[in-house]
């Protein structure tokens, strides 16, 4: 089995967001990418221009 990383980019800015994207595709082996709003409950508390990044290992069954 190959250990792999998703992940996912969430923002309020999103050509931040794309670039942080950007850079973390060259540092993690991941399978998919992806980039979403922050939920208006976590955006409201961090404020606009938040960026994030969730990464998170996924097990390949192939």
């Amino acid at each position: 089995m190959r250990r792999s990383s998703w992940l996912r980019v969430h923002a309020r800015d999103p050509k931040s967001g794309e670039a942080l994207l950007e850079e973390a595709k060259k540092h993690f082996n991941y399978k998919e990418a992806m980039m979403s709003d922050l939920a208006i409950a976590v955006a409201a508390n961090l404020g606009p221009g938040t960026v994030g990044l969730i990464v998170y290992p996924f097990e390949s069954t192939a």
